[in-house]
């Protein structure tokens, strides 16, 4: 089996220049962006930065997940277009300069800010689609084209409107829990590559299982000492969507439980859907 892609490869499609991958484009220390993750833009997707993060003055960051697919057009609006609302006016006099900062520049910075925009894992970003600040969007969710996001999505919810609004779920809600148990972002690359296709169209139950094998599930030894990008991880210590799993610096937290594998998981192996799925544990 071939390599997987290099996550550090600006143009990972041949012939398309128009679709990046973020990690090794991303330049400001206030967007994170984990492997995999990348942006469609048929006129300049390297200008990311500058055209679909827009007002991103503060301290505020923008955590972008592993494998998310961001589309033309989606833009991220950060907690530094927000203006005070203290009285009659909202106009932002201070930012003027002379004499009206002398009077006001610390009613402009007393603005209420709603703190990072997290984007989980696995997120599909349509086009168009407008991030508002603050928001957390659960892995696994689908924001729908053209969509304002002004509260937080759940893991595995569909999402659409102005303002954005629950289509449907995804999973029920103990699938869910398997894929966050799961949590195939999570593996090594080589793994990801080995079970590709039971990432797209398996079952969840499938996923389980697979990291039950792989000792990924939260407490086994694997997952302890399994390395992670230092900075996606202390990110996700205040983002629970981020990953439903402590963490230290750079690794997986030493204090996540011990876990058994859920009731009924085994029969996943009985079942002929894992074979058409081409399920492999070796």
């Amino acid at each position: 089996m071939n390599p997987a892609p290099d996550p550090m490869t600006l143009h990972p499609v041949a012939g398309q220049r128009r679709v990046v991958f973020l990690k090794p484009l991303v330049s400001n220390p206030n967007i994170i962006v984990g492997e995999y993750s990348y942006y469609d833009d048929p006129d300049d997707p390297t200008a990311f930065e500058r055209d679909a993060v827009l007002y991103a003055y503060g301290p505020e960051q923008l955590i972008i997940g592993r494998y998310c697919a961001i589309a033309s057009g989606v833009r991220f609006l950060m907690p530094g277009a927000n203006h005070a609302d203290l009285g009659p006016s909202t106009f932002p006099f201070g930012i003027l300069g002379p004499p009206w900062s002398d009077t006001t520049m610390d009613l402009v910075m007393s603005a209420p800010s709603r703190g990072d925009t997290t984007i989980g894992n696995d997120v599909w970003l349509g086009y168009q689609a407008l991030v508002l600040p603050g928001v957390t969007i659960g892995h696994g969710a689908v924001v729908a084209a053209a969509s304002v996001v002004a509260a937080n999505v759940d893991p595995y919810t569909v999402v659409a409107g102005n303002p954005a609004r629950v289509v449907r779920r995804r999973f029920d809600e103990e699938d869910v829990a398997r894929l966050l148990r799961a949590a195939w972002w999570d593996w090594p690359v080589g793994l990801v590559t080995q079970h590709a296709r039971v990432i797209m169209a398996g079952e969840p139950a499938q996923l389980e299982l697979i990291a039950t094998r792989e000792g990924l599930l939260p407490g086994s030894e694997r997952a302890r000492s399994h390395a992670f990008d230092a900075n996606v991880a202390a990110a996700a210590l205040k983002r629970p969507y981020l990953s439903q799993m402590p963490f230290r610096s750079g690794t997986y937290s030493e204090a996540v439980g011990g876990s058994s594998p859920p009731a009924g998981l085994g029969k996943v192996l009985e079942n002929d859907a894992c074979q058409r799925a081409s399920c492999s544990w070796s």
